[in-house]
Order: C-alpha cells, then structure tokens, then sequence
C-alpha cells in the first residue's frame, strides 16, 4: 500500500480535534499547521495530504545530495531537526539516529538506555556528556585536577576537569571550538603549594607544643617543691 492509499483509508482523516469543558461543551477546535510552511488544515488528513505533495519530493530530493565541505563548515552553527522532530546543532549528524537501544558511553563509560539514539560531535554518548561538554563552549571554564585523566567518570559527581578531558578525546568538532579547546585545556595540579601549607601547619603545631612543654614542666617542679 502506497502513501496515496493510506492518506485515503485512514479513519482520522475526515475527524477534526475539539476540545470540551467538563461539562462536554466545545471551547476550541484545533486546527493542523504544516511544519515547513505557513499552511493551515482543518483535517489531519488534508494536511497530510499537503505535507506529501508539497514537501516530501523536495526532502527526498534533498537527502539525496551531499553538501560541499565548505558549505558544511559555514553551517556549522545552524540548527538541524532530530528523529524526533527536536532541534540540535548541525555538529550532531541526523543520519546515525536510530529508534532505541542501549550505549555504553566512550566519554564516561555508563551504559544507559534512550528510546531514540543519535549521534553527538560524530559518537554515540550518553546526554549528560553531550549537554556538559555543548555548556562548555558557552561558558568555557580552565579546570585542574592532580589526577587529571585518572578520576572515575561513571559516578555522579565527576570531575569536571577529566570529564571535559575525555570529551575532548572522544568528540569531533570544527576549527572553532579546537581553538576554544586548546585555550581552557585542563591541567595538572601542583602538589607543590598543596605540600607547602600542610609543612607550615605541621610546624606551627610542633612549635606550640615545644614552647609549652618547658612550662608545664616547671610548674609541676614548683607544686611539688611547695608541698
């Protein structure tokens, strides 16, 4: 059965949608909007029908040809729709999404299941590093750990200085947002100011101690020299 015959069979196509109080008087009456254009249809099947004949050859069309590179770098910015219907920036391919299953994330190792997979910065990964690492070109922000590349990334409260570490070794992205990379790379933390004011607090603590010692012990001679 072609698309034509299935606009023609299906029950809903005659139906138009209304709303009702509580009491089952109408109130509104819902009409259908084409996605792509500025068209209005009582009935979901004429804007189907609509849909079909004014837009599905030309997204066919559309599909079929490849952009030129250049072209797909000055877009790089531009908005994209998903499987279902959301937007996403053009740096996550919309041709990878798949309907559902689980994935086993490269950047922080949790397996989860999503109802639609899709890839992000070309990988299959887990929302929570995609959104994490999206805010950092928003906000970049130059974290530090002593560890850095060695603290777990399968926990809740990760460290964002190996998180942004890793998404940085799985993800692919343009031009623009490896030179936003390189200028707020994460680095290793210095032990050396860190051992510092630990020695510093160590000795002020064994100098009080030392300076009361000889006190307590006259005091204790003198007590026993009166008694």
């Amino acid at each position: 059965m072609d698309c034509d015959e299935k606009l023609n069979t299906d029950e809903r196509d005659g139906c138009r949608s209304l709303l009702c109080d509580t009491n089952g008087i109408i109130i509104a009456e819902m009409v259908y909007r084409c996605m792509r254009c500025s068209n209005v249809n009582d009935y979901m099947g004429e804007a189907r029908k609509h849909y079909h004949d004014k837009h599905m050859e030309n997204e066919l069309n559309y599909n079929n040809n490849y952009l030129p590179i250049e072209s797909k770098k000055n877009r790089d910015d531009s908005e994209n729709w998903n499987c279902n219907g959301k937007l996403v920036s053009s740096s996550t391919p919309t041709e990878s999404c798949t309907r559902s299953g689980y994935i086993t994330c490269p950047v922080c190792s949790s397996t989860r299941f999503y109802t639609t997979l899709q890839r992000r910065y070309g990988q299959f990964t887990c929302v929570a590093c995609y959104r994490f690492f999206k805010e950092f070109f928003i906000n970049p922000t130059k974290y530090s750990c002593t560890n850095l590349g060695k603290c777990p990334l399968d926990v809740k409260s990760k460290c964002k200085a190996c998180w942004i570490n890793s998404c940085s070794k799985t993800y692919s992205v343009d031009e623009r947002r490896k030179t936003i990379l390189e200028a707020n790379r994460p680095s290793m933390l210095s032990l050396r100011k860190k051992t510092k004011k630990h020695s510093n607090l160590m000795m002020k603590k064994t100098t009080v101690i030392v300076n009361r010692s000889p006190l307590v012990t006259v005091r204790s001679v003198f007590n026993v020299q009166i008694a």
